[in-house]
């Protein structure tokens, strides 16, 4: 077993369940348990306050860069009642427009794709990549509006780590200081050299937060993916705010609390039959030479990145073994964690039915060739009803993660049904397994009242 890359002081397994250690952890985020009102997952009055406060003012992951590399190709990006066209204008810009004709309102565009410019598919008029008004048909007819030469509103842009982020509010602050300390965590990620190996966009039958609030703890593991429950606690996450944002490390170890017993056999057999069976025998010789279990998976993950062309010798082992998660406010989740299945979750307000959701999920991976880049795959639409497990594979073959993610949406309805009962005095998180929740519903409240209409 090779021993390039051991870790010293960057993995070391100090973890205290003591009670007294546990209330002592309780207590290092917030000190009391706010509830939060049911009615801001089931009100229309709330949805339309965050689409005014929210998401007019704060920056978005609109698509992927490389979804728009070539000069023409555009995807459009819907929020609440807006649709927005991120299209690169030349090599060298990106712009973030309007998907509405100046004339009848109608969208331009639809979905993803090319094109030289935008012709509006009603009465024919048509716009330059910058947005400019090219041509009104028969414009004798609209001599005010040649006059005006109305072009189509441009939003802020700008990208970062591969993701297109934009900003309906043209006087928001740079992306950088929106980011605050997230920035820098994802420098170590490669997310530039990845690609959407598979998306899938469906409905869900809840508010948009609660599908959200289903993944940054670790909480509901034990309960909700027992076959997990052997190597991911629901005490032994580090969790960490961000600012806005907030990150989620899930310790992956063997006999990680009294509920789950296993031996490092054991553990290395389930983590690797769910990365790399191929790697079992190395595995149990690296066991029989007296390295631990932790070490042996991340040298199994090293190695399995080096052959596809990433060198990440100089991260330590913990980056290969633990998952890392991050709360991208205001609706993104993104595991991207070298030890995990890499993939981003998005969350999207159901036009204005404040009980539904539309939930994406992009499966990022790295390419077999560091040096043969991959296209991302198309998204793939599904209805109301539709398991993630079945969506994948109709779209991509049988993954892993759909199992695990079913197990994590099969609460959502129960909930949202929940927080309409007369009797349910509202939510109670958890001081410390579920701060990453409150510190997401603070920084929301954050925004509404700085942006919230005046009462009248």
């Amino acid at each position: 077993m090779a021993t390039e890359g051991r870790s010293t002081d960057t993995d070391q397994l100090n973890v205290n369940w003591t009670k007294e250690a546990l209330d002592l952890r309780a207590k290092s985020l917030y000190v009391s348990q706010r509830r939060f009102e049911a009615d801001r997952y089931t009100s229309l009055d709330f949805l339309a306050r965050e689409d005014h406060s929210v998401w007019r003012h704060a920056w978005q992951i609109a698509c992927l860069e490389s979804e728009v590399a070539e000069v023409g190709d555009y995807v459009e990006y819907r929020i609440v009642d807006e649709s927005i066209l991120v299209i690169r204008e030349t090599p060298t810009r990106l712009r973030a427009l309007s998907n509405v004709c100046r004339h009848r309102a109608t969208a331009l565009k639809a979905g993803s794709g090319n094109a030289r410019e935008l012709r509006c598919p009603f009465h024919g008029w048509r716009y330059g990549l910058d947005g400019s008004l090219l041509e009104i048909v028969n414009d004798w007819d609209f001599p005010e509006t040649r006059a005006q030469n109305p072009c189509l509103p441009e939003f802020l842009l700008e990208t970062w780590q591969g993701f297109v982020f934009i900003n309906l509010d043209t006087d928001a602050a740079p992306l950088s200081e929106f980011l605050g300390p997230l920035e820098p965590e994802f420098d170590r990620y490669a997310m530039e050299s990845r690609y959407r190996a598979a998306g899938i966009r469906m409905v869900l039958p809840c508010n948009w937060k609660v599908a959200a609030a289903s993944f940054p703890e670790t909480y509901h593991v034990p309960w909700t993916h027992p076959q997990i429950g052997s190597w991911v606690s629901d005490v032994d996450s580090t969790l960490i705010p961000l600012g806005l944002h907030g990150k989620c490390v899930n310790a992956r170890r063997p006999s990680p609390n009294n509920a789950f017993e296993v031996d490092d056999e054991t553990y290395l057999a389930e983590q690797l039959g769910f990365l790399n069976r191929e790697a079992m025998d190395t595995a149990m010789e690296g066991l029989e030479n007296g390295f631990g279990a932790r070490e042996i998976l991340a040298q199994v993950q090293r190695q399995r990145f080096l052959d596809k062309g990433f060198d990440f010798a100089d991260c330590p082992n913990d980056e290969f073994v633990d998952g890392k998660g991050y709360w991208i406010f205001p609706n993104a989740i993104a595991y991207v964690g070298l030890g995990t299945a890499g993939h981003v979750l998005r969350f999207l307000p159901n036009g204005r039915d404040p009980n539904t959701c539309v939930a994406e999920l992009w499966l990022m991976t790295f390419p077999d060739d560091a040096n043969a880049p991959m296209a991302n795959v198309p998204m793939s639409s599904y209805p109301l009803g539709t398991s993630v497990t079945e969506a994948f594979e109709d779209s991509h073959g049988f993954h892993p993660l759909g199992p695990v993610l079913d197990q994590d949406l099969s609460n959502l309805e129960s909930i949202q049904r929940g927080l309409q009962s007369a009797h349910y005095p509202g939510v109670s998180f958890g001081l410390y397994q579920e701060s990453l929740i409150r510190n997401f519903e603070e920084a929301l409240d954050g925004y509404l009242e700085r942006f919230d209409k005046p009462s009248r």
